[in-house]
């Protein structure tokens, strides 16, 4: 069997090769890893501020987006047909595609507001060390009022990164963290600025509620940026962005095909918002030791949403334009992108995370830092089939496939990842079985091998959506409406 480079490389100059996806990925990596980053310094200052608020925003925050999840999946999903409208040549289409988004975006804001009125019993009920509860619940009501904020800057952005026009997202985002990161500093600790002739301005200390402060006002920022440019003269000319705003027909196509991957995002959101609160349970030393190995996975994971972005846009433009075999050479050289940079974040996960713990200000030889370590381990463990889930995934719901994707995920979520996790916890936390192998010695039990069943789903969505995608069922799939004239290219046979 002859090696052919370019069946991993995808070529590097070729049309659909990796020079043509790292130009639409890096701002999109970048704008992802300036989320990243932000989230980062949120727990890190956090935890400078008290172990106990680091502890308490995790749980809050993650809950806050697994309710707001369906809303995400469904506004983002416009994007889809941005491309698919951009390849087929239909520029008129755009803007009202994305005013679906932004209605969507405030019937999440609707749906959000009685679970703030509702938030103490949700936190009384995950059952957490009762010294967190008042701030889980502070953190979480100030993301659930203002769901509107971070739901409507995704349906704008939908307008650049469908077309692939994707330096304007990196720059809202990078300009979001630029703001995010020192008024997250002023309203957790407080700050007194002097100013010449007036006064002085003083910013008073937040604690958790100015994290959550700062991360929404940085957002409002973003999004009245991607707004005044989404209404500029030139575009509304061209994209039609101002009118019409309805269109139903549209708008049930959008709910029809977004909808699935808006249910699984929140039922996978649950799931993992299950399997944080079952550690929890367990101590507040291992949920905070949760957060900081979340957070240093989020350096990983969350760039590479924005390869998996990419490939859901290109791959519909490829459909759109009734292109196949682009399609899946973008995949390839996405896959190639994707996989190295894995590879490297899980050697540096496992050789040399003390740089990462020394920013976190851990106790060297901590039982924080200890069991972080341990879980940085499990995280290498599925880093590479996290990328392939992202990659594989993406590409058949840029086609159109995303009810199938949805049961993927949903079955996965459930039946190998949330249950038996519950089942491994309430195993070994039994009374009787925590009696006979000590207390400390069940919790550790209870704790590994709920992690070694994160890995294996990671591992199992990893390979069932590359089964998928290798089936073929997404060529033949479209989101937008017919177009008059289409020109079949034959399909290449993909991986």
């Amino acid at each position: 069997m002859k090696f052919r480079a370019g069946y991993f490389l995808g070529g590097w100059r070729a049309r659909g090769g990796i020079l043509e996806v790292l130009k639409i990925a890096l701002p999109l990596i970048l704008a992802s890893a300036g989320h990243a980053i932000n989230m980062f310094t949120d727990r890190m200052m956090l935890q400078w501020y008290s172990t106990d608020a680091m502890a308490a925003a995790f749980p809050a925050g993650l809950t806050s987006f697994a309710m707001t999840c369906f809303f995400v999946g469904t506004v983002g999903y416009a994007g889809s047909f941005v491309a698919q409208y951009t390849g087929a040549g239909m520029e008129k289409r755009v803007g009202v595609s994305v005013w679906q988004a932004v209605h969507v975006s405030f019937l999440g804001e609707l749906c959000m507001l009685p679970a703030a009125y509702f938030a103490p019993e949700i936190f009384r009920f995950f059952g957490h060390e009762p010294r967190i509860q008042p701030l889980e619940v502070e953190y979480f009501r100030i993301m659930a009022v203002t769901t509107a904020v971070p739901l409507l800057m995704i349906a704008l952005s939908t307008f650049w990164s469908g077309r692939g026009k994707t330096l304007m997202i990196m720059a809202v985002n990078l300009f979001v963290t630029l703001v995010n990161i020192p008024l997250n500093y002023a309203m957790i600790f407080g700050v007194r600025v002097p100013l010449p002739g007036i006064g002085e301005l003083v910013i008073p200390e937040m604690g958790v509620a100015g994290a959550a402060w700062a991360t929404v006002i940085a957002g409002f920022c973003g999004m009245l940026v991607f707004a005044a440019a989404f209404f500029r003269k030139s575009v509304r000319t061209r994209f039609a962005t101002t009118g019409p705003i309805f269109d139903g027909e549209l708008f049930r196509r959008l709910i029809r095909y977004g909808a699935p991957t808006g249910f699984q995002l929140l039922l996978d959101l649950l799931s993992f918002n299950i399997f944080i609160v079952l550690m929890g349970k367990i101590s507040v030393t291992v949920l905070a030791a949760a957060t900081v190995a979340f957070s240093i996975n989020a350096l990983a994971f969350t760039p590479m949403l924005g390869v998996g972005q990419t490939v859901s846009i290109l791959v519909g433009q490829g459909v759109g334009g009734n292109d196949i075999p682009y399609a899946v050479r973008i995949l390839r050289s996405a896959r190639t992108l994707t996989l190295s940079y894995m590879l490297v974040m899980a050697v540096f996960f496992v050789l040399y995370p003390d740089p990462i713990f020394r920013s976190f200000r851990l106790a060297p030889g901590g039982d924080v830092e200890n069991v972080t370590r341990i879980m940085l381990y499990f995280i290498s463990a599925y880093l590479l089939f996290d990328g392939m889930a992202i990659l594989y995934s993406s590409a058949v719901k840029g086609a159109g496939d995303t009810c199938v994707a949805m049961w993927i995920g949903i079955l996965m979520a459930w039946f190998a990842y949330a249950i038996p996790s519950m089942i491994c916890f309430y195993i070994f936390t039994k009374s009787s079985v925590a009696v006979r192998l000590g207390p400390d010695l069940a919790d550790q039990y209870a704790l590994w091998s709920m992690w070694t069943v994160c890995v294996l789903y990671i591992m199992g969505c990893g390979c069932l959506y590359y089964l998928r995608y290798r089936t073929g069922k997404w060529q033949k799939m479209k989101v937008i409406e017919s177009v008059t004239e289409t020109v079949p290219s034959a399909p290449e046979s993909g991986d």
